[in-house]
């Protein structure tokens, strides 16, 4: 911790020694480079006169130096995210959909690392100069609870907590088909195809491990709770398609891209009335130690609106066991 301020009487070990070695001698602490800082910006005085670092001492002098006053915090600029928690070791936001979580090298697109930086939040941490801050990541179309951090030490306890599957993630999906289970275990390995980003589940990939349980019932459609236990790419979105529950407009791993009021039938409503046109994969859950106290820090993020109102319209028209 830097002293607010350093007062002493020079003695005879003193006598001849350089003024920034003295203070050296009393604050090892201090790096010199910042003590010099002190002393150029005229904050060190022997006998009531501001001195040089060169300036020799006497047994007897009295020194004074301190630091230069902090700078007034930086204004911060509007930021188009909602936050659902920050202190001075991370961020968490509330991901909208459409919204990559960083931008990949060489592209200037918009991305939630790139509004953070932009609105003055001070991500670090990793490797990746191109995107500090970031822990783990959610695809472009599901939103919800992403944290970032804003130190190198808290990216690397929150990389390691992931590491270690400290971390409890709970998801919200509506998928096409009615599952015949109330909870359910998959344990696909997961593995990348060839030349494309598609993932695909069976032998020959990474072990994975997405535990699902069905919130609510449908003609046709479900609400299910997915608790990934691993982090593959893709995995609840590969995990559902493969027991014949795709995501509702998964546009890789889907039945279809966008869903339209003719693709209920007997709804009454406008044919081509855009009901959703995104993946209905909501993140809305994350426990992971806090990277500072290690007491367990939960966050949580609330249906978002295109999800909720296409529920309210599939309760009012399909529900479960209607003709």
């Amino acid at each position: 911790m830097t002293p607010e301020r350093i007062r002493f009487r020079a003695g005879p070990e003193d006598a001849d020694k350089r003024l920034d070695l003295a203070i050296l001698a009393r604050c090892p602490e201090l790096p010199r480079a910042e003590v010099q800082r002190w002393i150029r910006a005229g904050l060190a005085s022997v006998g009531g006169e501001t001195a040089r670092a060169s300036r020799r001492l006497c047994a007897g002098d009295e020194v004074e130096a301190s630091p230069p006053a902090p700078p007034p915090p930086r204004a911060r600029a509007p930021l188009d995210l909602r936050i659902l928690a920050e202190e001075d070791a991370f961020i968490a936001i509330d991901k909208p959909p459409r919204l990559v979580t960083h931008a990949m090298p060489g592209s200037s697109r918009d991305s939630v690392v790139a509004r953070l930086l932009a609105a003055g939040v001070p991500l670090a941490g990793g490797a990746d100069a191109a995107r500090p801050g970031v822990v783990h990541r959610l695809d472009r179309d599901t939103s919800g609870v992403l944290i970032l951090s804003k130190t190198p030490a808290a990216h690397a306890r929150l990389a390691d907590a992931f590491a270690r599957r400290l971390v409890r993630k709970e998801y919200r999906a509506i998928v096409e088909g009615v599952p015949a289970f109330e909870s359910d275990r998959v344990t696909k390995s997961i593995r990348r195809l060839r030349g494309r980003m598609r993932m695909a589940a069976g032998t020959g990939g990474r072990e994975a491990e997405t535990v699902f349980e069905v919130v609510e019932r449908f003609r046709g459609f479900a609400l299910v709770c997915a608790k990934p236990r691993t982090g593959r790419t893709h995995q609840i979105r590969v995990h559902l398609a493969s027991a014949g529950l795709p995501v509702l407009c998964d546009p890789v791993y889907g039945r279809r891209r966008v869903l339209r009021g003719s693709d209920l039938a007997g709804s009454g409503l406008p044919p081509e009335r855009i009901l959703l046109d995104r993946q209905a994969l909501h993140a809305a859950r994350l426990e992971i130690p806090h990277p500072e106290t290690g007491l367990p820090l939960v966050l949580e993020s609330p249906i978002p609106a295109d999800i909720q109102a296409l529920l309210s319209i599939l309760g009012k028209i399909l529900p479960a066991g209607g003709v």
